[in-house]
């Protein structure tokens, strides 16, 4: 706790770190002169001393933080990207400092935009092996063996794809782009997406089952985001499950929450791996586990469902199977 906010002002300035003093009501007290040099380039025309957080575009979300995080990263104005520590005063208020990031964010977002380019340029090379293996077979008779090194050309390039798309999401979600929030029919787009993977069940011999409650609510959202979400859930749980096996698929209203539910009687997954599991490139050790993908799926799957305001669960038993849930607030 911070005993004398002006004499850590005047610190601060010696270390270069901009700081602000706010009273309990978000009012701006005392400004250090690294803070009027930070912001200065980019709120020039307004004086923040006796202003309220609220009312400075560029500092407004500063009034949802808390103490709980170490510090939190992101935009204030715009152009700007700072990582914000905040600290109590002991009379009262919380001093806020600012540890500019933007040169690393320029740096990142070069990153994002470079491997979403290359991830596109790869595209064009891929269709047209996946076009070629598929001609090879219809332009004249190829025996056995060559069939057999055509399928598996033809796998490698799904997975090549499945590995594109994943990057593709990641390099967006890296992006912080904004959804663009349109009205979702949250029950037909579960029962849709789960009808297309019926044949993928079948093919693995496993019973898919879906119970989707009527009448559920409008989900305000990017739908084919979620329809990622639903279809890396679903194949997962398909592919996780084993011959012989169900998968149960089920959206329902809980308050002012949808919950969409991908359950299976497959594998499971021990307790100690589970706070792991939506990490990226992160898969859970195991023979049975070593099947295509790149440990990123689940990753996408918590960042869309975070962007669209919800959250993930999952509930887990080796040997009795996993239990993914989807919860996405009701925008009345």
């Amino acid at each position: 706790m911070i005993e004398n906010p002006t004499q850590a002002l005047a610190l601060l300035d010696e270390l270069d770190i901009a700081a602000i003093v706010c009273d309990n009501n978000g009012r701006i007290k005392k400004v250090n002169q690294s803070a009027q040099t930070l912001f200065r380039l980019f709120q020039p025309s307004t004086e923040l001393v006796g202003c309220r957080l609220i009312e400075v575009d560029g500092l407004k979300s500063l009034v949802s933080l808390d103490f709980s995080a170490p510090f939190y990263e992101g935009a204030l104005f715009k152009g700007l990207f700072c990582r914000v520590r905040l600290k109590p005063v002991k009379a009262g208020g919380i001093i806020y400092t600012f540890e500019d990031l933007t040169d690393f964010y320029a740096h990142d977002q070069l990153r994002t935009d470079v491997l979403s380019m290359v991830v596109h340029d790869l595209r064009a090379p891929i269709s047209a092996i996946k076009s070629f293996a598929e001609l090879a077979t219809q332009v004249g008779p190829i025996n056995p063996q060559q069939q057999v090194f055509m399928d598996r050309v033809q796998l490698a390039v799904r997975s090549a794809n499945l590995f594109l798309n994943d990057l593709l999401d990641m390099t967006w979600i890296d992006s912080g782009a904004s959804l663009d929030r349109q009205p979702i029919n949250i029950g037909y787009l579960v029962q849709s997406t789960a009808e297309s993977l019926e044949e993928r069940a079948k093919s693995h011999e496993v019973s898919l089952h879906i119970s989707i409650s009527p009448d559920l609510p409008v989900v305000q959202g990017e739908a084919h985001r979620l329809e990622r979400v639903f279809t890396n859930l679903i194949t997962n749980a398909i592919k996780y499950s084993g011959k012989g096996k169900s998968v149960y698929v089920t959206a329902s209203r809980a308050s002012n929450f949808v919950t969409i539910s991908v359950a299976d009687n497959g594998a499971g997954i021990s307790a100690e791996y589970l706070p792991f599991i939506f990490d990226r490139f992160y898969r859970v050790p195991g023979e049975e586990r070593r099947k295509e993908g790149m440990g990123l799926g689940l990753a996408i799957v918590k960042a869309i469902v975070e962007k669209h305001g919800g959250h993930v669960e999952v509930q887990s038993e080796p040997g009795k199977g996993s239990t993914f849930m989807v919860v996405l607030p009701i925008e009345e």
